[in-house]
């Protein structure tokens, strides 16, 4: 259920079939066959060296704090399956690859097993905030299950939220979420993005607009955009509307410092060049 060559089976899933394969230079016809080949042929340390250098194809979740200028010490409250420290121009990037666990049942017969997905995590010092990428995992385990067995239950063991809550208790920190408001607005007006839903707050209630296809909110509504660049913005799904190596759609929660990429991005650097501008207009 959880043998090595399952773990790399399963982390090879999480990046976008084009890019493993164009990476390992392989011919097959379809994932199921190129991931059998890259594992028959290639050592454990390769494929986890690709999951990092290829960090940034992968959908993520993010996480932005102020500066946080202690040690984050893993190895002691996870299964750290692979790391990696390395200076870059951005600042101090820990990567990661750790066991997040499931209690799953099945039938056929009756089980209770543990499965566990390898997930990768990149921990990224900035010069003002520390940047916490977590790839977003599969939410359904069936398709990985051996055949025969019919899934019946399944509860992850480990999210994002309980993640920072051990960093936080076992290295003794605060995280203090950096508030986007000031930078997303800023890109709104300025015409970078538009908003295609939108969630605001009102002084006693909250309020939610969605788009129709083709339609952008600042565009199709000028003044509703107007009152809204006066109010609290909470969970808002904008585009890019000009060309660029960005990631054409995100989610963001300003307040909470959290912003969502839950599409395959065209590059490597399309999600962080969206979290950097975010915070280059945030100052």
């Amino acid at each position: 259920m959880n043998s090595k060559k399952e773990l790399l089976n399963r982390v090879l899933r999480l990046y976008p079939y084009n890019n493993v394969k164009s990476h390992f230079g392989e011919k097959a016809k379809n994932r199921a066959e190129l991931i059998d080949d890259i594992l028959s042929q290639t050592p454990e340390e390769d494929i986890y060296d690709y999951c990092y250098s290829n960090f940034g194809f992968t959908r993520k979740h993010v996480h932005i704090f102020e500066k946080i200028s202690s040690k984050i010490d893993l190895s002691t409250s996870f299964d750290v399956l692979y790391s990696k420290v390395e200076s870059t121009s951005l600042g101090t990037e820990n990567f990661y690859i750790i066991k997040s666990n499931h209690n799953i049942k099945v039938i056929q017969p009756y089980q209770e097993l543990d499965f566990s997905f390898p997930w990768p995590i990149k921990i990224t010092q900035l010069k003002d905030e520390t940047i916490f990428e977590f790839t977003i995992l599969e939410r359904n385990v069936a398709p990985y299950l051996p055949e025969g067995l019919e899934l019946l239950q399944s509860q992850r063991t480990l999210d994002e939220l309980e993640f920072l809550d051990i960093c936080k208790t076992k290295n003794k920190l605060h995280f203090s979420p950096v508030d986007l408001h000031k930078g997303i607005k800023h890109m709104w007006d300025k015409d970078i993005i538009d908003a295609l839903q939108a969630d605001w707050k009102k002084p006693k209630s909250s309020s939610k607009v969605t788009m129709d296809e083709s339609y952008t909110l600042k565009k199709a509504y000028p003044k509703l955009y107007e009152q809204i660049m006066k109010s609290e913005i909470t969970k808002t799904n904008f585009c890019f509307l000009n060309d660029g190596d960005f990631s054409k759609r995100f989610r963001i929660e300003p307040k909470d410092g959290t912003i969502a990429f839950p599409l395959y991005p065209k590059t490597n650097d399309s999600n962080i060049n969206v979290i950097l501008d975010i915070l280059k207009y945030n100052k």
